[in-house]
């Protein structure tokens, strides 16, 4: 897997992305790619025909969470193209996004369609209502 990380000058993680992969490229087990202290946790988890995990649940957080909420966006069909900002909204990157990639970001970003496209979108919850949902870093 080709995990891209696009910081800030401060070196703050704004955005990781994780190019598609192949079932031949992922070794059994499970493959975290983000950092455990990281919201989100995101990996690859491949095992054989057969396996069957343990039946289990996550525990409810002991401590709020604290940042800016975390948005995961899996390309299923197409072509965009992803612009990262930091929440000043300090352009900092842009990179092309396709068929079986994912971004994990962090902060500030905008998404431009290069070509009909599907994407799938994970954010944190609970949403907040339309007006607190998002903040407008201004026309880049």
């Amino acid at each position: 897997m080709e995990k891209i990380e696009i910081k800030s000058e401060e070196n703050e993680i704004l955005a990781i992305i994780a190019r598609k992969v192949s079932l031949d490229s992922i070794k059994n087990g499970m493959h975290i790619f983000t950092d455990e202290n990281d919201v989100i946790q995101a990996g690859f988890l491949k095992r054989e025909k057969g396996y069957k995990s343990k039946p289990h649940y996550h525990p409810l957080f002991k401590q709020p969470v604290k940042g800016y909420r975390q948005e995961v966006m899996y390309v299923i069909d197409g072509k965009v193209r992803l612009t990262i900002y930091t929440s000043k909204g300090e352009k900092v990157a842009s990179i092309n996004l396709a068929k079986g990639d994912l971004a994990i970001i962090y902060q500030g970003h905008r998404v431009e369609f290069i070509e009909d496209s599907l994407l799938l979108e994970i954010k944190q919850g609970p949403y907040p209502g339309l007006h607190e949902d998002k903040i407008i870093l201004g026309e880049n």
